[in-house]
């Protein structure tokens, strides 16, 4: 059985530390963060670039589907379900079960913008957990 999950979580919760549990050895994770990684791993995100990211990311999950890739991990926080309802529908194209959404509990605010890793500030954790749709 082919399985995709699909993280869900402010930044700071912990989704990429948990994806990679979920992961293991024969995981693939995608993420639009990945589109901003430049050499070396080096992270430099450029918020007029964040559609194209997001695209970069649909289309990586797609290849893995089309490669039928065994477990699939989408890692984004998904703040809203129009963020990933295309997701679903290319998911069921390629016959993958959803087996899991993993929301995480929304950190409190001033915790996850210290221990996120890409300076998202409190204001803006703040504004996602607003915005949070279960």
């Amino acid at each position: 059985m082919k399985k995709f999950i699909i993280m869900r979580g402010v930044p700071g919760s912990g989704k990429t530390t948990r994806a990679m549990e979920l992961a293991g050895l024969k995981g693939r994770i995608h993420s639009a963060d990945y589109f901003f990684a430049g050499e070396g791993g080096n992270y430099r995100f450029d918020r007029g670039h964040i559609e194209e990211a997001h695209i970069f990311c649909f289309e990586m999950v797609r290849a893995s589907m089309e490669m039928a890739r065994p477990l699939i991990i989408l890692d984004s926080c998904n703040i809203q379900r129009k963020h990933f309802r295309g997701y679903l529908d290319i998911a069921r194209q390629y016959g993958y079960v959803v087996e899991e959404v993993a929301m995480l509990p929304h950190p409190d605010p001033a915790i996850a913008a210290m221990r996120n890793v890409h300076g998202v500030s409190q204001e803006s954790i703040e504004r996602a957990i607003a915005l949070w749709e279960p």
